[in-house]
Order: C-alpha cells, then sequence, then structure tokens
C-alpha cells in the first residue's frame, strides 16, 4: 500500500501548507466561487416535451422541421360546458371570451372557435368562405338551424364543438417564433420552410410560453360561472403549472436542507464554527454549480431541479469527515495546524475516492439519451467535484482561520455515548454471526428479485401535478367529450410540386384519416383527424349546392388544382396551416386521449405502418408531434436505464479496487452497494408502481452515494488490519471512528431526500421516499453486511471468531 501511504502523506504535508497560507487560500477560493456564482443570474427553466431530447435526435429534427413549416401544434385547448351550446346568452359571452383571449393574452398567433370557424358554401358559381357566427342569430329559427349545420359538419364535431352540443371548443394556438423572429417573418426575407435565410429561428422561450399561459388561464377562469364551465388543458398550461411547482419547491428544498443541515452538524459537533464552515462551503459549491449552467446556457429542467437540494446534502458530507477527525485530534490535545493536517491525512484520500464514486454514478447518466438526465450527468458531477475542491482547500483554510478552542471531552462525549454504544453493538453482530447477516441479507434480496420481472415504466408529464389539479380535471373532460387532448402529425411529403393535387395523393390521406377515426390502434383511437383531403372535400360539396353526396375528392387533378385556387381567392388562410406554398407537402393532424406515453409506444408503431401502408406508394411519411416525442422519451428512458446503471458499477467498482488494492476484495465490497439498489429496484415492483425518469435517478444516484459509506468503512478497516488488529477488532475500531460520520452523513442524507416529501409534486415526493430508503438500505448494509463480509474474508489463521462484548482497543 505504498501509493495510498504517499497519498495521506500529501494530504498531511497540504493541511500544513494551507495552514501557513490560509488567507490566500479562503480569498482565492472565494473569488472563484464568486466568479462561478455570477451565472446563476441567466438561469432559465425549460420544461417542454422536446427540451427532453437532444436537438440531434432523429425524432427532435424530425419535430423541428415540422415546427418550421408548420408552425407550433401544441394548442391550448379552452373547453366550455353549457347545458346547451347554442343559447343566446351562451354564444354572445363565448364571442366575448373570444376577443378578450385575443387582447389580452400575449403571443396568440389564432383563437379558433364557433365564433370564427370557417363556413364554406357555394353561391352561384363561386366560393363563399365566412366566419361560422359572423353575426350571431336573432331568433329561435336562425339559432335552431345553426345547430343543425354545426352538427352536420365533420369538421366541427370534436373539434368546435361536442356531438350532443353541451361543449365547445376553443383552439388557441402559440406564435411559433420569440416576437423579433415574428416580426421579421412577417416582413419577409424568409426561406420556403419559413424561417430566416440568414438566421436560426428563435422560438418562443420557456419563460414567454409560461408568461402566455399564465394570462390565458387568468382570463378564462374569470369566465367560469354556472352555465359556462371552463376548463384550460393543454401543453402550455400543464407545463405553465409544472414551472412554476418546480420553482416554489426549490426554494422550499434548499431553504429546508440548510435548516437540516445546521441542525445535524450543531447537534453533533455543538459548535457554531462548524456549522457556518460547512454550510458556507456546500452553499459555495451549489451556486458555483447553478452558475456554471448559467454561464453555458443550460437550464432548469424538471429533473435538474433535484440538484440545489441534493448537493447540499450530498457535500456536506465530505465536510462532516474532516471536521470529525479534526475535532478528535484536538480534543486528544493536538494542536490546531497538527490536528488539521491530520484530519487530512486520515480523511482526504477517502473523502477524494468517496467524491469519485458519486461523481462516477451521476456520470452515468450522461449517456441516457433523455436530455435533461443527461445534463445532470454532467453537471452533477461537477457539483460533487467542486464541493471536493472547496473541502480540501476553502474548508481547512477557514477551520485554520476561525478561533477554534477544544471542547471538553465530556462534554461531546456525553453525546455521542449511546452512538458509541450502539456502533459497537452493530460491530458485535457483524462479527460474531457474519454467515446470520449474509444470509438475511440473501433472502431479502430474492424476496426482492422475485417481483422485479413485473417491473413497468411510465412516463405521464401530467400525472408530476397533483390529481385534482384543474389541467387534470380539464384533460380527462377533454379526452371524455372531444376525443383527446394529445396531437400527433403526419407529415407527407409528395417529393415533386403540386403533389397534392393529385386525387389518388388525397385519397390516400382521406382513407388513413378515416381508419385512424374508426378503428383502434393498440387499443386507441384517435377523436378527430384534420388534412387537405377534409378540405378538398368540403370545398367540392360548397360548390355543388351543399349535397352530402358531393362532400368526396374530385377525380381530375386539375379540377382540384380549380377548387383550391378558389379557396384561396376567397381570402381564406387556413390552406397556410396545412400545406406549403408549392403544394409538395402537407400535414395530417390528429387527436387522440392523452395516455401513459408507454401506452402510446405501440399506437406509434401501428399508425407508423399503417400511415406507410396507406401513403407509402405516393408520398414519404414521417410521424411528428408531442406523442413521438413522448414515446421517444419513454424508449431512450428504458434503454439508458441499463446502459447507466452498468456504467456506474464500471465506473465505481475499480476505484473500490484500487482503495482496496485487491481484485477478490474489491469485487466483494460491491456488494453492500448493489444490495440497497435491488432492494429499492424490488420495493418499486411490490408495490405495483411503475419506473419513471425520477424513480430511474434514484437508482442511479443511490448506486452512487450508496459506495461511499462503504469506501470509509473499507479505508478504516484496511488500516487497522494493516495495523495488526485480528478482523472483529478492526470492525470495532473502525465503526468507533469512521462509523459516527457515516451514520451522521447518512441522517443528514435521509433528511434531505425526505425534505422532497414537502413537493406539491407526486413525482418528487415518490422520489425523496424512494431515495431515503435505499439511502437507509445502504447505511445498514455498510454497518452490517460489509463489516460480516470482511470478517469471513479477513480472518487470519487461529484468530479469535467474534467479539468479546467489553474488549478494547488501541487508538
Amino acid at each position: 500500500m505504498i501509493i495510498r501511504e504517499r497519498v495521506e502523506n500529501g494530504f498531511e504535508a497540504w493541511g500544513h501548507l494551507l495552514f501557513r497560507h490560509r488567507w490566500a487560500v479562503v480569498i482565492s477560493s472565494l473569488l472563484v466561487a464568486l466568479t462561478l456564482a455570477s451565472g446563476v443570474r441567466r438561469l432559465e427553466t425549460e420544461v417542454s416535451f422536446e427540451a427532453f431530447l437532444s436537438e440531434r435526435d432523429p425524432v427532435r429534427v424530425a419535430y423541428d422541421r415540422f415546427r418550421e413549416q408548420f408552425g407550433r401544434e401544441d394548442v391550448v385547448i379552452v373547453l366550455v360546458e353549457a347545458p346547451d351550446v347554442f343559447d343566446f346568452g351562451f354564444l354572445e359571452r363565448l364571442r366575448t371570451l373570444h376577443e378578450e383571449i385575443e387582447e389580452r393574452v400575449p403571443y396568440v398567433s389564432e383563437v379558433t372557435s364557433l365564433i370564427n370557424a370557417r363556413d364554406t358554401r357555394g353561391q352561384e358559381e363561386s366560393l363563399l368562405v365566412q366566419e361560422f357566427l359572423e353575426d350571431l342569430p336573432s331568433d329561435p329559427v336562425q339559432l335552431a338551424a345553426l345547430r343543425r349545420r354545426a352538427l352536420a359538419n365533420p369538421l366541427y364535431l370534436n373539434n368546435m364543438i361536442s356531438r350532443d352540443g353541451r361543449f365547445t371548443n376553443l383552439v388557441v394556438e402559440l406564435q411559433t417564433y420569440a416576437p423579433d423572429a415574428s416580426a421579421q417573418q412577417a416582413l419577409g426575407g424568409f426561406d420556403d420552410e419559413g424561417v430566416a435565410a440568414d438566421q436560426e429561428p428563435v422560438y418562443l422561450s420557456g419563460d414567454e410560453t409560461s408568461e402566455f399561459a399564465t394570462a390565458l388561464v387568468e382570463v378564462v377562469d374569470s369566465y367560469d360561472t354556472p352555465g359556462f364551465r371552463t376548463h384550460n388543458a393543454g401543453q402550455a398550461v400543464m407545463l405553465q403549472i409544472i414551472a412554476r411547482s418546480m420553482l416554489q419547491d426549490m426554494q422550499r428544498f434548499v431553504g429546508l436542507a440548510v435548516l437540516t443541515i445546521a441542525v445535524v452538524l450543531f447537534l453533533l459537533f455543538r459548535r457554531p464554527s462548524a456549522v457556518v464552515i460547512s454550510l458556507l462551503v456546500v452553499i459555495c459549491a451549489l451556486t458555483s454549480t447553478m452558475g456554471l449552467m448559467g454561464h453555458t446556457g443550460v437550464p432548469i429542467y424538471p429533473p435538474t431541479q433535484i440538484l440545489p437540494s441534493l448537493l447540499l446534502s450530498i457535500g456536506i458530507g465530505d465536510s462532516v469527515h474532516i471536521l470529525s477527525i479534526y475535532f478528535q485530534r484536538l480534543r486528544a490535545g493536538r494542536s490546531r495546524e497538527d490536528a488539521l493536517a491530520d484530519a487530512l491525512r486520515h480523511s482526504g484520500l477517502p473523502v477524494v475516492l468517496t467524491s469519485l464514486t458519486t461523481a462516477g454514478g451521476f456520470a452515468s447518466f450522461a449517456v441516457i439519451k433523455v436530455w435533461p438526465v443527461a445534463m445532470l450527468g454532467f453537471f452533477a458531477p461537477a457539483g460533487v467535484l467542486l464541493a471536493l475542491l472547496y473541502s480540501v482547500t476553502l474548508l481547512p483554510a477557514l477551520l485554520a482561520v476561525w478561533p477554534t478552542r477544544a471542547v471538553e471531552v465530556r462534554a461531546e462525549a456525553t453525546g455521542l455515548g449511546g452512538l458509541d454504544l450502539l456502533l459497537s453493538r452493530l460491530g458485535e453482530v457483524a462479527a460474531n454471526a457474519p454467515w446470520t447477516v449474509v444470509g438475511v441479507s440473501a433472502a431479502l434480496c430474492l424476496v426482492a428479485a422475485l417481483r422485479l420481472p413485473e417491473l413497468g415504466f411510465s412516463h405521464n408529464p401530467l400525472n408530476w401535478v397533483q390529481e385534482q389539479t384543474p389541467i387534470r380535471v380539464a384533460t380527462e373532460a377533454v379526452n371524455r367529450e372531444m376525443g383527446g387532448a394529445m396531437g400527433v402529425e403526419f407529415l407527407i411529403d409528395t417529393g415533386r410540386e403540386n403533389g397534392l393535387h393529385e386525387p389518388e395523393v388525397l385519397e390516400a390521406m382521406a382513407a388513413l384519416g378515416e381508419e385512424l377515426e374508426s378503428t383502434p390502434h393498440a387499443g386507441l383511437r384517435a377523436g378527430l383527424t384534420v388534412s387537405l383531403a377534409d378540405v378538398v372535400k368540403e370545398i367540392h360539396r360548397a360548390l355543388n349546392e351543399d349535397r352530402p353526396e358531393f362532400y368526396v375528392i374530385p377525380d381530375d387533378r386539375r379540377l382540384v388544382a380549380q377548387e383550391l385556387l378558389l379557396f384561396e381567392n376567397s381570402g381564406s388562410d387556413d390552406l397556410e396551416k396545412m400545406v406549403d406554398s408549392q403544394f409538395r407537402e402537407a400535414r395530417i393532424s390528429a387527436r387522440v386521449p392523452w395516455r401513459d406515453a408507454i401506452d402510446f409506444v405501440p399506437f406509434v408503431d401501428e399508425i407508423e405502418l399503417l400511415a406507410r401502408e396507406r401513403l407509402g406508394d405516393v408520398a414519404e411519411v414521417t410521424l411528428s408531434g408531442n406523442l413521438p416525442l413522448l414515446t421517444r422519451t419513454i424508449s431512450a428512458m428504458i434503454r439508458g436505464m441499463f446502459r447507466s446503471y452498468g456504467l456506474a458499477l464500471l465506473i465505481i467498482a475499480p476505484l473500490m479496487m484500487l482503495l482496496l488494492g485487491s481484485f477478490r476484495l474489491g469485487v466483494i465490497a460491491m456488494i453492500p452497494n448493489l444490495v440497497p439498489i435491488l432492494l429499492m429496484l424490488g420495493l418499486i415492483a411490490w408495490l405495483g408502481k411503475p419506473i419513471d425518469i425520477f424513480a430511474l435517478m434514484a437508482g442511479g444516484i443511490a448506486i452512487g452515494l450508496a459506495v461511499d459509506d462503504t469506501i470509509h468503512f473499507m479505508h478504516g478497516f484496511r488500516r487497522n488490519f494493516e495495523r495488526g488488529l485480528e478482523a472483529p477488532e478492526a470492525v470495532r475500531e473502525t465503526l468507533l471512528t469512521s462509523g459516527r460520520a457515516i451514520l451522521i452523513t447518512t441522517l443528514v442524507l435521509v433528511t434531505g431526500f425526505l425534505i422532497f416529501t414537502f413537493s406539491s409534486m407526486p413525482n418528487m415526493v415518490a422520489f425523496g421516499l424512494l431515495l431515503a430508503f435505499a439511502i437507509t438500505a445502504a447505511l445498514l448494509a455498510d454497518l452490517l453486511l460489509a463489516p460480516a463480509l470482511m470478517c469471513l474474508v479477513s480472518r487470519r489463521p487461529g484468530a479469535q471468531r467474534g467479539i468479546t462484548r467489553g474488549s478494547t482497543t488501541g487508538s
């Protein structure tokens, strides 16, 4: 163990150097922290579905291409409920709401409702395109006629009005681009895809979308009265609620974490200096990490909202281990400089290794192709390493600056006597009955493993808000009454100019839409489909005296072209949202009930195959919209989970072998780190819950954290064993020294994770409970299973088997 001895000597020399140059280290460390922290003011939030995928992901590329051509498809549906929509008072109130949304809500591109729904009719040999309620009805006869016409229009049903006439929609579309980009687009200078030729498009930001959603909900809710019940459904509203909850929870979590850490540190050390110095170190690490995100332009995503409180809870562990030895040496009568140097010698190497393994556990997230989780895989390791850096520079320098006095042994021993007794008893159990400990552990793992094949997966952002939240009620209402709140888009490319004039292309598009509405696929059926084919049929019927039998696609491409030209000349701009200017590309928009993304995976596979069967001979078909984004996210999550866990173990295992100086002992030492993960996954399976993104992260985080305490135990055990102590006595001595810090750091971690149970988001509550369970299981594994394993594999010939109660060891 020559390398380890050299490293420990190096840390001891570093301690003496720090003590002599303490003020220079304090000032330079704080300057670095302030420089990095300055990026915090640039932080933004991002909660959109597309943000979960890299900009280079094929599904994201297809989504961005669709958005550039046709604009945003994630509309907000304002569902209004009444005894009867066709009531004079109701229609007047609907018009007022429609107009107020247009006037008061920022970033609105268009509002569509019964007020301005397209009403296409033939007039002699011309085509008349008007708004459905351009003039409100003035008598019951006109009102009844309007009702009949609305319910007979297939483009209104499940779009503007429910089949029973009790619900109507206002479909609110957002601007695609930020105001500056939108103004440039209006002034021209754009290529065929609607993007400025000389610059990248600047999409509406998360903050701007949140501003839109907040204003919209405020306007709509002001109209909610008996007989005019309003519901706001749609991605923008849901994500605004999530973003607001995230920011509120982050502030709450950080405050509670700081308070918890302060209380635990004071109870442990009984010194204000320990509390103030430790908190300053972890706050520097936290603000530096968040500032680094701001400097690099990475926003706060739902998965990365855990980062602040997580870094506070994890980062404090380094301080606890160094402070524990430092104060022990002070009580033993050592000088402050020698106590500091000895604390770094004793704890420096394990602190570095635990930080590396924790960072390695987090870094394994970087291989997951879910962008926010991958970003956590970059910035969480950065935060852990920054906490390490400040812990071995700023922390010792502050200890050297602070005028610390030794506390009487009796005063501190009073608070730790019971703790020493507990640790001693645990050591006796592990040493005296190692096979029993191993057997019980194996039995628990077997029970957990029995249900692992039944583990399912889930990705449903709607479940991130409380069950009775208005957005969930609204989404269920839209699913029930209007056929669905989730959009899916088919991008049709004929490959040639005016290819969409071909009757066979339009017939194929119409056939696909009809089949999506009439036939369930993977248990889901579209409540509504709209495409150019529907407009062509609408025009053809209008030009033929509105006779129902003419609601078909003309079989002559020249006639199709003429009728579309008439429609364009009527003044309507509706085709701009359906086809490109060359009539080469078009969209088919479908709306399906909102479900968990895992349910959409087979649905997407089936409808993609169906689309290619119907249109493959005449056009290229690409699936786009929010639904493919969600299914891609869940698929990437499932594949990434196993890669992430495997990579974490590949990073951590060699470090454990390096610490112990033995391949065999390194492998054995990994067992206590795998048990908590297996038990956590087993708990999820036995509770019948699926694994979502947050449960996935909990497993990866637990792998990185579980090994920390194992490293501290193994490091202490090897030191004591090499001093000549037999395995049982080495276990007892280790638990009475490193065991205290292990117990306290675990208490801080568990308490820190339980803070997540105060979240307003159910997914965060579950995340906190899972991690608290896993870390508690890891503590028991390190205080019982790891000592038992070491007693079994490290016994010298003829050595005493077990610990005799009341035996003592040297220190």
